[in-house]
């Protein structure tokens, strides 16, 4: 008697469910390793449509806008704004606990005293994920500092 096969659709419903199940395991840690293979840095978790994203660190206060919209594939704008010291070289990444979504970084632009923008693009996340992480890197006082953020885009 031969075994019974399992159809592809269930397979396919298993690897989504665990996609998304590992992800929100992963979505929350406090500490993470920034792109440029420097320190951990500080993560806090945000809803962008609730209003901005927050982050106090090394007496910085990091303030992120996202949106709206928060959607893959449509262009946002991100807003970056510091306070409580001087920032060089502001940039953006944008990536999945434990996905490979591709690059995608970001310049942010020069808008006023302490504040930075740039329009960005989500990719799509082909098993369906919402679960972003925004890691802003910047230069303070001659060191190399990163701070991220947890988001869920919008569906």
């Amino acid at each position: 008697m031969k075994p019974p096969r399992l159809s592809l659709a269930l397979i396919i419903v298993v690897a989504l469910v665990g996609g998304v199940i590992g992800g929100l395991l992963f979505l929350s840690p406090s500490e993470i390793a920034p792109e440029s293979g420097g320190p951990p840095m500080q993560t806090v978790g945000c809803v962008p449509a609730e209003g901005p994203c927050e982050i106090v660190v090394d007496a910085l206060a990091v303030t992120l806008v996202l949106g709206p919209p928060v959607r893959p594939l449509q262009p946002m704008p991100v807003v970056l704004q510091v306070s409580g010291g001087d920032i060089k070289e502001p940039r953006i990444a944008f990536t999945m606990m434990g996905m490979d979504m591709g690059r995608n970084r970001y310049g942010l632009d020069p808008a006023g005293p302490d504040r930075w923008e740039v329009e960005a693009i989500l990719p799509v996340c082909t098993v369906g994920r919402r679960d972003w992480l925004a890691s802003v890197e910047y230069i303070a006082n001659g060191q190399q500092r990163a701070v991220a953020f947890s988001f869920p885009s919008d569906r």
